[in-house]
């Protein structure tokens, strides 16, 4: 939410980041998630999958965008961010 209001404009970028992976990857990636568990057809299964597909892309979006705020923000420590 600090996001949001403080870096308004690379939030919308990130928004927009994430709903171009809805149209272009997430359909595969829920299949291939469905798929490598032997569910494909399971209703609650996609449900679940997609669930977990939407979650690890948030979090790989607005961690990108954190990082990317605090390197400008904290330019002596941007060297020593990183991803876990």
């Amino acid at each position: 939410a600090v996001l949001k209001r403080t870096e308004a404009d690379r939030w919308a970028q990130a928004e927009e980041q994430k709903y171009e992976m809805l149209e272009n990857e997430y359909p595969q990636r829920v299949a291939d998630r469905l798929k490598a568990s032997g569910l494909s057809g399971d209703a609650d299964a996609e449900r679940e999958a997609g669930a977990q597909v939407m979650r690890e892309t948030e979090q790989q979006i607005y961690r990108q965008l954190t990082d990317e705020v605090l390197a400008l923000r904290l330019p002596e420590n941007g060297s020593q961010l990183h991803h876990s």
